[in-house]
């Protein structure tokens, strides 16, 4: 069975023999998230007022100068402010989740630099106790009964269960993430990868390392969850249809 993922600015898509199916992240854009809009809005009016605090080349006491030729470029450099903060805040985890793809995948590992090290060791203790065995790392998965597909993080077992995971990077542990290991779990019992899927987990890795750095959530029913990212599919189907 061929499978290749394909990226391009739109949307991330996997060609799965003749099909090309949306992948799995793609299809969940499709679902609200309110709480991004005011924190970008933030990000730029906080690098807005940096810049002129910076570029600041007059005192009148209770008022500065502004050269009106640097606004314009003040402006631009505030519209991407929210981008430039998430991909700063996204190192720890970034390189965290970076090493554990090379650790599962037998490719050469990364340095561990020092905000690394917390995080890890806390993923190790947790490994021990849980008696994680990783059977598989960054599989590509579909379904074709559904039209989807996307790379797992992990595949393997805790004991008699079999598990499914998702290495995160994000500030916390959002709702969508279940529905997205929901769909990885039906995408590899029906590939006949394994006969079912008992557990499916968030391992998430803070951003800027804080704590620990590190935290394990589970899904607490996959059946309901699936249904839920079969919700998400239809709607981001019907909303790439042209209606007029």
């Amino acid at each position: 069975m061929a499978i290749k993922r394909v990226d391009n600015i739109d949307q991330r898509f996997y060609e799965v023999d003749d099909l090309k199916l949306p992948s799995v992240t793609s299809i969940l854009k499709v679902i609200s998230k309110p709480a991004l809009v005011p924190w970008a809005s933030k990000m730029a009016v906080q690098r807005y007022t940096q810049l002129l605090r910076a570029n600041e080349v007059g005192d009148f006491g209770q008022l500065m100068a502004i050269e009106r030729s640097a606004l314009d470029a003040f402006e631009e450099e505030a519209k991407g402010a929210h981008r430039d903060v998430m991909q700063s805040a996204a190192d720890v985890g970034t390189r965290v989740h970076e090493y554990l793809e090379a650790l599962y995948t037998e490719s050469p590992l990364p340095e561990i630099t020092a905000e690394m090290a917390i995080p890890l060791q806390a993923y190790d203790e947790w490994v021990a106790t849980s008696k994680l065995n990783v059977l598989d790392s960054e599989r590509m998965v579909y379904s074709k009964q559904y039209g989807y597909a996307g790379t797992l993080d992990v595949l393997g077992t805790m004991g008699d269960d079999v598990v499914v995971a998702d290495w995160k990077t994000s500030s916390g542990v959002w709702d969508e993430y279940a529905l997205q290991l929901a769909a990885y779990a039906n995408a590899v019992v029906e590939m006949g990868l394994v006969a079912r899927v008992d557990k499916a987990l968030v391992i998430r890795f803070d951003k800027q390392g804080r704590g620990k750095g590190f935290e394990v959530k589970e899904v607490k029913d996959l059946g309901r969850a699936f249904d839920g990212f079969l919700a998400a599919l239809n709607l981001s189907t019907i909303m790439g249809e042209k209606h007029f």
